[in-house]
């Protein structure tokens, strides 16, 4: 039974160690596309000015959500 529990953990640490270098590798590719676009000399956005218009959008996403739910249907006209 401790020899099934201990591969258990082994099979979680093998699939939390993919997870992290997956993620590492995301970060990398990121980083490598910013600095190709920096060396291309294009103008970037700050990542608060992108969470800034994500937000915005969904605002208004909602906002309209809200809207149509509230106003009469225009399914019988």
């Amino acid at each position: 039974m401790l020899k099934k529990a201990n591969m258990k953990f082994q099979h979680e640490a093998v699939k939390l160690s993919n997870n992290v270098q997956q993620a590492e590798l995301r970060r990398l590719r990121l980083l490598v596309e910013a600095m190709q676009i920096r060396a291309k000399g294009e103008p970037t956005v700050s990542l608060a000015e992108v969470m800034r218009r994500i937000a915005a959008k969904q605002t208004t996403s909602s906002a309209a959500k809200e809207r149509a739910k509230n106003s009469p249907s225009q399914a019988f006209n």
